[in-house]
């Protein structure tokens, strides 16, 4: 691994993730049970894939990580701030034990998470891909007249 992490521009756009996220997600729960409506359920479920992928693309398309190994070590490190956070919040929140916020559908659920984190990071890694091939090929064809 020949890359560092910026880790102050990770912890600063999970924190973002995850105070918005955590807003959103209150309230849209909430509406669903109140509502008993199945299209708030479906965007209860999809928020927070939907907020990983935005975030992590705004993280992943400058945090200038030079390979997929510290990608992944940034993934990581963006769930299990997640999950620790999830778990200290839950007592003053809900009313819970902080070990109903780590079991197995949680971790099921972390997994979509990081699909979008994968998608992400994929998509920022793309566009810079992209960005170079089109500057290489304006070279090649040499001067427009």
């Amino acid at each position: 691994m020949h890359s560092r992490i910026p880790l102050g521009r990770l912890i600063g756009f999970w924190a973002l993730n995850f105070v918005l996220l955590y807003v959103a997600s209150f309230f849209l729960f909430a509406l669903s049970r109140a509502t008993a409506n199945p299209l708030v359920g479906a965007v209860t479920q999809l928020a927070a894939p939907l907020f990983y992928f935005f975030f992590g693309w705004l993280y992943f398309r400058k945090a200038g990580l030079a390979n997929w190994e510290w990608r992944f070590v940034a993934m990581i490190v963006w769930l299990v701030c997640s999950l620790l956070a999830s778990a200290f919040l839950i007592k003053p929140v809900y009313g819970y034990e902080w070990t109903l916020a780590i079991h197995v559908n949680v971790l099921k659920g972390q997994g979509l998470n990081m699909a979008a984190l994968i998608a992400a990071a994929y998509a920022a890694h793309t566009k810079k891909a992209m960005s170079a091939n089109v500057a290489d090929i304006e070279t090649l064809e040499g001067p427009k007249f």
